[in-house]
């Protein structure tokens, strides 16, 4: 009786302690989030306007979600480390430049590194690599500052500069996340397309917009005016194009509603859990410019100019190391997408 009653007690704590863990905890860890505030006085996420609220009860009476997603996947991050501030003491700073990756070792070369500032001193760092090279240059009087590099195919093609968390999502309910992608992900639509027309008219025919497009065409969203009709102003002329004729629609308000709503899909604030990169802030201008009198004859000679067309050439291509950082960040691929994320 008594080893029953002990199992009896077991089982009843196995399964609070199951129940605690899969419903209570990420209630209190993620069901209490509220909208926080981020730079520039505003708080993130805002809230939809009413038109575009409807939107999304159109967005998902159309089954939109059964092919778009609207998460943004990240696979990794890498570091870089910018000057912002040389300081009093420029050899001592390119000193330490000089004994980097991306350094030469020649004195005057790495001193004319820093002529203009911002200027990046270390590319594809992992976070301890960054955060010693940091110490190194702010020992030597320079103001360094690190900056993270987000990675991934999503963060590539340019759908976002940041992967999605539980905040982006406070203020939709349900959370029309998707689970195929058959066309690009709409996480961050609204930073990427902000032209109305455009919307309507990939949503009234969008094979006039990208050819060989697998969205269906939503006219029924639309009135078609014909010749000597009075246009509306919020009409929209499609022209010739093609085989398609030349059209005038005009969209109804589900329409209208539903351009609302993906013009209001932005997810690209930074968060704490989701920092996203920044471009470096520009130097102050120089007040006591440090002399250097090797920079100025470096500058002129012949080797220097060689290599600072190398380095030029370098740069454009992603950096020195070949990994190409700014040529991955810079690439983008506009055509249908498919891509079966896992369950």
């Amino acid at each position: 009786m008594n080893n029953g009653a002990a199992l009896f007690l077991g089982i009843l704590l196995s399964l609070a302690v199951s129940f605690w863990t899969l419903l209570f905890a990420p209630q209190l860890q993620i069901g209490r989030q509220d909208v926080r505030p981020i730079e520039g006085g505003e708080v993130y996420p805002s809230p939809r306007p009413g038109l575009a609220q409807r939107g999304a009860e159109v967005y998902r009476s159309l089954g939109c979600a059964e092919c778009h997603t609207r998460q943004v996947r990240q696979t990794g991050a890498i570091f870089e480390v910018h000057i912002a501030e040389v300081g009093t003491n420029l050899n001592a700073v390119a000193a330490v430049f000089g004994e980097s990756a991306m350094g030469t070792g020649d004195e005057g070369l790495d001193s004319r590194h820093f002529r203009k500032l911002p200027a990046t001193v270390g590319t594809n760092l992992t976070g301890n690599a960054a955060q010693n090279l940091v110490a190194q240059f702010t020992a030597a009087g320079a103001k360094a500052v690190p900056m993270l590099i987000p990675l991934g195919p999503d963060v590539q093609r340019g759908w976002g500069p940041r992967l999605s968390v539980a905040q982006d999502y406070l203020h939709d309910y349900p959370v029309l996340l998707g689970n195929l992608r058959l066309g690009p992900d709409l996480a961050n639509f609204g930073a990427r397309q902000t032209n109305a027309t455009a919307i309507h008219t990939q949503l009234y025919d969008s094979r006039r917009m990208t050819k060989g497009s697998l969205m269906p065409p939503y006219p029924f969203l639309y009135e078609t005016l014909t010749n000597g009709a009075a246009s509306p102003a919020n009409a929209i002329v499609l022209p010739l194009d093609g085989a398609n004729a030349a059209q005038v629609i005009v969209p109804s308000e589900d329409a209208q509603a539903l351009a609302a709503y993906l013009i209001s899909l932005k997810a690209d604030a930074p968060l704490f859990e989701a920092p996203r990169s920044r471009p470096a802030a520009p130097a102050p201008p120089p007040t006591n410019a440090p002399t250097a009198t090797n920079v100025t004859a470096a500058a002129s000679s012949p080797e220097f100019d060689g290599r600072a067309r190398r380095s030029a050439r370098a740069e454009s291509a992603g950096d020195s190391t070949g990994f190409g950082l700014a040529a991955s960040r810079r690439a983008r691929s506009d055509a249908p997408y498919q891509d079966s994320l896992p369950q």
